[in-house]
């Protein structure tokens, strides 16, 4: 099914290795039809680190290193 790129801000996960809480703020590049410049997730921690990553790449974390998934309301 993948993932509703239109409905990931807001969302909030726990990372389990670091236990830092992530918000996702974004998503770039969905209105772009090239390869060139795929979506990216950006996100910021709790540390205050903001990163960005492909969505494949995201979804790969996700499934590799968090236990809770929430939306924040809005």
């Amino acid at each position: 099914k993948g993932i509703d790129m239109e409905n990931l801000k807001g969302l909030c996960y726990k990372n389990t290795k670091t236990g830092i809480l992530y918000l996702v703020i974004g998503v770039t590049n969905l209105k772009n039809k090239s390869d060139k410049y795929p979506p990216h997730v950006v996100y910021i921690g709790s540390n205050g680190d903001m990163w960005s990553c492909t969505i494949e790449q995201w979804e790969d974390k996700i499934k590799r290193n968090v236990i809770q998934l929430w939306k924040t309301l809005e």
